[in-house]
């Protein structure tokens, strides 16, 4: 007898493909967040215009130099501050986040009102004490961060930063600027109503599906399956000689009981074991 369960092994970790899914993404959506990040970020008035000049930053020994008129700032080495005179730099703007779900704290520093002139800083744990271990305020949007929602299930938005992922409240949403999401619209999360498994689809259209564990699920911010009576590419085979039906699906695959045919709608068999 043929295997029932062939055609169903998944050989790609599926972090990586979630992953993946998020960073060929990331660029399309940095211009839309930018304008959502003056919103999010409390600017004034430390992000106010700073006069063309030498500036230090709390956490590091690194010199800016920062032209309000070029509309530009970038750190400077050593000889390049002789050159300049050897000018006393001034101490920049400078404002210490996180998000309230997180404890990785970043800093932000202000040249100029202008987000692109924003210098941000993901801070390890001797540049925070550098900086006296300030007291990260919480922020409703920190550069780089990417939003997006599943295909899947249309009413949660996620937040991805630096391998973290967050599912985020009405109130967080509008905290970032209520930023449009990237809809990951052939991808996302499924389960069957009569089965609790979950799977995640990479691809809905070409039925790319991988097993998810209960450790990963939660990683990913725990997004709310789409449940199916059927999922796409699952189906239900005849036995020759035997009533007995046999599900072949990508979340569940064993013999159905009737309770269980008629949970899936009652199909008829498309295939045969």
């Amino acid at each position: 007898m043929t295997n029932p369960a062939a055609g169903r092994e998944r050989s790609q970790d599926p972090r990586q493909a979630l992953v993946h899914h998020v960073l060929r993404r990331t660029l399309a959506s940095i211009v839309t967040l930018l304008t959502a990040g003056i919103v999010a970020v409390a600017a004034a008035p430390s992000a106010s215009a700073q006069s063309d000049g030498v500036y230090s930053v709390p956490y590091s020994g690194t010199l800016f130099y920062h032209s309000h008129a070029g509309q530009y700032h970038q750190p400077i080495n050593y000889q390049e501050w002789v050159d300049l005179g050897r000018p006393t730099p001034r101490p920049a703007p400078t404002s210490f986040v996180k998000y309230p779900w997180s404890s990785t704290i970043y800093a932000v520093t202000f040249f100029d009102s202008a987000s692109y002139q924003w210098e941000w800083k993901k801070l390890t744990y001797a540049e925070w004490s550098r900086a006296g271990k300030p007291t990260p305020r919480s922020a409703g949007w920190i550069e780089g961060s990417f939003y997006y929602q599943w295909g899947t299930n249309s009413s949660e938005v996620f937040v991805y930063l630096d391998e973290e992922t967050h599912k985020l409240t009405f109130n967080q949403w509008t905290a970032a600027g209520s930023p449009t999401p990237e809809v990951l619209s052939d991808a996302g999360f499924f389960k069957l109503t009569w089965n609790s498994t979950i799977v995640y689809y990479d691809s809905i259209a070409n039925q790319d599906v991988y097993s998810v564990t209960p450790a990963w699920w939660k990683s990913e911010g725990s997004p709310t399956p789409r449940s199916a009576r059927m999922l796409p590419g699952d189906e239900v085979c005849s036995t020759s000689g035997s009533p007995s039906l046999y599900y072949r699906g990508w979340s569940y695959s064993g013999w159905l009981t009737l309770d269980q045919w008629r949970a899936a709608g009652s199909p008829a068999p498309t295939c045969t074991v």
